[in-house]
């Protein structure tokens, strides 16, 4: 499996995949496709931002993550990051 993350302000991906280094490659890069192995690619198109601390609860089953914020208010800095835990 691959996941690749994109990022617009840099326009650049990173390329992860289970058994080889991150590779970082600019959009630019008239090989970009080369770097990018044949195999499933996991695609995600909505995330939460949480702490390490948030991420242990919802490890041990005591957070539940649902995204309940409206369409038009989300942006990157929407989520539970804001609580106080």
């Amino acid at each position: 499996m691959i996941i690749i993350f994109y990022d617009a302000n840099n326009e650049q991906v990173y390329i992860c995949t289970e058994h080889e280094k991150m590779k970082i490659i600019h959009m630019e890069d008239p090989r970009l496709l080369d770097y990018i192995p044949n195999d499933d690619i996991l695609y995600v198109e909505d995330a939460h931002f949480i702490t390490k601390g948030q991420f242990t609860e919802w490890l041990q089953g005591d957070l539940e993550l649902v995204r309940d914020i409206p369409e038009n208010e989300v942006n990157r800095f929407t989520g539970l990051l804001e609580d106080k835990n």
